[in-house]
């Protein structure tokens, strides 16, 4: 059975929250966006990097209004694509949490 994680069910708690003025920032711990699963929606193209962006254009009116502090973890280490291991550049390019490192 696979798991679909989502961070679509949190994100009315967390706009309700920014409403009512009840939060004065955000801190998420890792994982964000689950980019390095890209694959599981489109297997032979490299959507890793348009994953990330598409995450936080999808979170801006909360990240506009309210600081938003991001720490690393597993899934921002490197793009696991087939795409990218069959594009080594590609692959080597977005490996050491590079692509978290130039966007935050």
């Amino acid at each position: 059975l696979k798991k679909h994680w989502s961070a679509v069910p949190p994100r009315p708690s967390l706009e309700g929250m920014k409403h009512a003025g009840e939060i004065d920032t955000v801190w998420h711990v890792g994982d964000i966006g689950y980019a390095d699963d890209s694959y599981d929606h489109n297997l032979v193209g490299g959507n890793y990097e348009s994953v990330y962006n598409g995450y936080m254009n999808w979170m801006q009116n909360l990240t506009a209004a309210v600081p938003y502090m991001v720490s690393p973890g597993n899934h921002e280490s490197e793009c696991h694509s087939p795409w990218c291991v069959v594009n080594f550049l590609k692959g080597k390019s977005l490996s050491n949490f590079t692509a978290f490192n130039h966007r935050f």
